[in-house]
C-alpha cells in the first residue's frame, strides 16, 4: 500500500508538472514524451531483473534497487528549488509559475 501510494503521488506529481509548464499544443506531445519513456523503461525492465537477481541474490538486487531510489529522491527538490531556470531555458515554456 505505501508503494502504490508513493508511486500514485509521482505519477500525479509529474503530470500536473507538465501540464503547468506546457500550455496549449505543447502538453500533448510533452505528456506523450513523458509516457514513452515510463513505457520503454517498463518494457525493459523485466529484460535484466531475472539476471540481476540471479547474479546478485535478493538482498543485493533489492538494495541495488532501494540504493537507486535514495539517489533519485533529491530530483524533485532540485525541480522544486531550480524549476523556474529550467523553464527559462525552455523555448516551449509559455507561463512562469
Amino acid at each position: 500500500m505505501i508503494f502504490a501510494w508513493g508511486n500514485l503521488c509521482v505519477f500525479v506529481s509529474t503530470t500536473q508538472y507538465i501540464v503547468d509548464t506546457y500550455h496549449g499544443l505543447t502538453v500533448a506531445s510533452a505528456m506523450s514524451a513523458n509516457s514513452l519513456a515510463r513505457y520503454g523503461l517498463a518494457a525493459a525492465f523485466p529484460l535484466f531483473t531475472i539476471q540481476m537477481y540471479t547474479k546478485l541474490g535478493i538482498g543485493w538486487a533489492s538494495s541495488l534497487l532501494g540504493f537507486i531510489a535514495v539517489a533519485l529522491l533529491p530530483v524533485p527538490w532540485l525541480f522544486f528549488v531550480s524549476g523556474h531556470k529550467l523553464r527559462r531555458v525552455s523555448r516551449f515554456e509559455t507561463a512562469d509559475i
